[in-house]
C-alpha cells in the first residue's frame, strides 16, 4: 500500500480575507506565499521520486490546513487541482484549525457517519484509513467563520471532542480485525521546536 499524505496547504483566493492578510503580513514565518505553486511542486516532486509515481500511489490523504482564507472558492480550487492532475478519486481529506467545515464537507462530498465527525474511514488493500477532526473547538473561538480577534488566536493545540472519540472508538470496534492508520491534523504528542 502507498500513502501520500500532505498537510498544510493554507491555500487562498481571497487576498483580501483577514486570515489571508495575516498570513501575508507575517511571510517571514513561511518558506512561501505561493501556495499553490508550493502545492503543485510537491505533488511533481511525488510524481518525480515516487516509482510509478501517483499511478502506483492508493491514496492521497490531505491532513488539514487546507484553506488559510476560509473561502468555499479555496476548497474548489484545491478541487480542480487535483481533478485536473486526475488525482481526485485518491483524496481523503480532514480539517485542520484553519479550516471552514461546512465548506470543506460540501465540496469534497460528505454525508457519511464519518464526513459528518470531520473525518473519514476508507478500506484501503486490505487496511482501514481513519481520519480524524483534532481542531479543539471548545479553546478558543473556531476558525468556521467564527473568529472575533485574529490576534488573540495562536493556533491552538488539538484534541478530540467526545463526538469524535466515540466515533473513532466504534470505527476501530467494527474494524478491529483489520489493521488501521489513523490521520490527524495535529501533533498526537509535543513536537520539540514549535
Amino acid at each position: 500500500m502507498r500513502i501520500v499524505q500532505i498537510s498544510d496547504l493554507h491555500l487562498w483566493t481571497l487576498a483580501a480575507d483577514p486570515r489571508t492578510v495575516r498570513y501575508l503580513e507575517n511571510a517571514a514565518e513561511h518558506p512561501t506565499t505561493d501556495t499553490i505553486g508550493s502545492l503543485h511542486a510537491v505533488l511533481d516532486n511525488v510524481e518525480a521520486v515516487c516509482p510509478g509515481g501517483f499511478s502506483r500511489v492508493d491514496k492521497l490523504v490531505i491532513t488539514g490546513d487546507i484553506a488559510q482564507d476560509e473561502q468555499k472558492e479555496t476548497y474548489r480550487l484545491l478541487r480542480r487541482i487535483l481533478s485536473e492532475r486526475g488525482l481526485l478519486d485518491l483524496a481523503l481529506c480532514i480539517p485542520g484549525n484553519h479550516e471552514h467545515r461546512p465548506y470543506l464537507r460540501e465540496v469534497f462530498g460528505g454525508s457519511s457517519s464519518a464526513e459528518c465527525h470531520g473525518g473519514f474511514s476508507d478500506a484501503v488493500c486490505g487496511w482501514r484509513l481513519v481520519g480524524v477532526d483534532t481542531h479543539d473547538t471548545d479553546a478558543k473561538v473556531g476558525w468556521d467563520g467564527e473568529m472575533a480577534h485574529l490576534h488573540d488566536w495562536g493556533g491552538g493545540t488539538g484534541r478530540l471532542q467526545q463526538a469524535q472519540l466515540q466515533w473513532l472508538e466504534e470505527e476501530l470496534r467494527q474494524h478491529r480485525d483489520q489493521p488501521t492508520v489513523v490521520f490527524i491534523h495535529h501533533p498526537p504528542t509535543p513536537v520539540p521546536g514549535s
